[in-house]
């Protein structure tokens, strides 16, 4: 008995030592709030409060707003205690942080702020359209009398009419009575005119012509030197009522193409060659068309001045040329361009031709004078050819100037001839006295536009020509077709004013 009173209080003793000690061996700690938890759900929290704040935003714009919840309690574990022990001593309360209150914003003012924003956005994009339309409606109103239309520059081939074709004053002195017509020569009237059959296109259309005056009557009325020493000589070559194309003639046609060139030869065995064509190919069309010209052999380009080739385009679309000749200077220019490539389009033979080639022309053959080289001027490198048949001499000349005249002049290579075609439209930059000292021909052509804006024909060149002794003839006298024809055996020849 006594050993297991002495065992119970032993017993008493130990549970209250452990008691003191802070429990017995296997009594289970007091639980301790989770911190860690705690902070993730105050997290989410926050998230959430956040979340709902902007949805809030969102949805007062659309005029609908949401009262803010109230803000979530968490229950307070700071009361949280330790189980007691069996000796109920009490243990130490674990302190728990105080949540943070989650301030609420003002959700109205944030909204009314917004809207009054917008609208002064609105009112400022406004203001800025209205300023912009009345801007564009000022300019317009400024530009409006700048849209009339200036009146375009003529063309040399459009040039208004200022003259009438009225005759100019007789460059023969009026003490100097007009030498009569000579009268048809034998050996002209003798000649057999059969007609050619072998090509109608080539027939020409030039009749037995009336001889004209020997004195030139389509002059501009200018003031010409007083020829008081010098009376006007009776032309040896004077045209006749006689002249026809026989079978060993020809015909040449200096076409009024306005300011240009453009000659076009017709053999009597037919075959046809055409000298330049002008600036215009409506004008080369009509005028062709007009002659009755329905086949062309052969095409020269004198040169590549536009006013010159610009209108052979047209005659490579009508035509089926055979031949081309130029006289090998390369352009660039588009008039140039178009031109070379309507031959090589066509595949007519290019020749290049220089001083000393011949031109076959059925019945007729055109010798080459010029160029010999090639100087880089393209008027001075203009191709001169001479027709020649019998007794009848045609000098062409293009737009060869005094350069090109005094080439020749040193070769030696120019006679006494009958009829030329004036260099250069009449400039002043050709038909040189010591040239026409050498060739002396008793008629010359001017190929030129009615009132020419450069000033063609030149009068020094006109009263050159006078003074030599030359009846000229031209091709802008009026507004008419002006083209001049020429018609001979090779014997006589005969010209003709077309359109009168």
């Amino acid at each position: 008995m006594r050993h297991t009173a002495v065992l119970v209080l032993g017993c008493v003793l130990l549970a209250l030592a452990l008691a003191a000690c802070g429990g017995t061996p296997d009594s289970t700690p007091a639980p301790t709030p989770d911190t860690e938890a705690t902070v993730q759900a105050r997290l989410n929290e926050e998230r959430v409060a956040e979340a709902t704040v902007e949805a809030r935003v969102e949805l007062a714009k659309a005029a609908a707003t949401i009262p803010a919840p109230a803000p979530t309690r968490k229950p307070d574990l700071s009361t949280a205690t330790a189980e007691p022990s069996p000796t109920n001593t009490p243990v130490p309360p674990t302190t728990t942080p105080t949540p943070t209150a989650i301030p609420t914003p003002d959700i109205e003012a944030t909204v009314q702020a917004r809207l009054a924003e917008e609208r002064a956005i609105e009112a400022t994009v406004e203001a800025r359209a209205q300023a912009l339309a009345k801007t564009m409606v000022e300019a317009t109103a400024q530009a409006a009398p700048m849209a009339t239309p200036v009146p375009p520059t003529p063309t040399p081939t459009e040039v208004p009419v200022t003259a009438t074709a009225t005759a100019a004053p007789t460059a023969t002195p009026t003490a100097t009575p007009t030498p009569t017509p000579v009268p048809p020569t034998p050996t002209a009237t003798a000649a057999p005119t059969p007609t050619p059959t072998t090509r109608p296109t080539a027939t020409a259309t030039l009749t037995p012509l009336p001889a004209p005056t020997a004195t030139p009557t389509q002059l501009p009325p200018t003031a010409t030197p007083a020829p008081a020493a010098t009376p006007t000589p009776t032309p040896t070559a004077t045209p006749t009522a006689t002249a026809t194309v026989g079978p060993d003639g020809f015909t040449v046609y200096f076409i009024d193409v306005g300011q240009g060139d453009a000659a076009l030869i017709i053999a009597a065995s037919g075959e046809s060659l055409l000298i330049d064509g002008g600036r215009s190919k409506t004008r080369i069309r009509e005028r062709l068309s007009s002659l009755g010209i329905t086949d062309l052999d052969a095409v020269l380009a004198t040169h590549a001045d536009s006013d010159h080739i610009s209108g052979l385009v047209e005659v490579f679309d009508l035509f089926q040329i055979e031949r081309f000749y130029w006289n090998g200077q390369v352009h660039d220019t588009l008039a140039f361009q178009n031109l070379m490539t309507a031959a090589q389009t066509e595949g007519s033979v290019i020749t290049v031709s220089t001083r000393g080639d011949t031109i076959p022309l059925g019945n007729l053959s055109l010798q080459v004078l010029h160029p010999s080289t090639l100087s880089g001027d393209s008027n001075v490198d203009s191709i001169v050819v001479l027709l020649s048949c019998g007794t009848v001499a045609i000098l062409l000349t293009g737009d060869a100037e005094i350069p090109s005249e005094e080439g020749m002049l040193t070769a030696g290579i120019l006679l006494d001839i009958d009829v030329l075609k004036v260099g250069h439209h009449g400039s002043r930059t050709s038909t040189s006295d010591e040239f026409l000292g050498v060739i002396v021909p008793e008629v010359g052509v001017i190929s030129a536009g009615l009132n020419s804006q450069y000033g063609h024909p030149n009068q020094e060149v006109v009263d050159r020509l006078i003074v030599a002794g030359v009846e000229l003839w031209h091709t802008d006298i009026s507004e008419l077709d002006d083209t001049v024809g020429l018609v001979s055996d090779c014997g006589v020849f005969a010209l003709e004013q077309l359109g009168r």
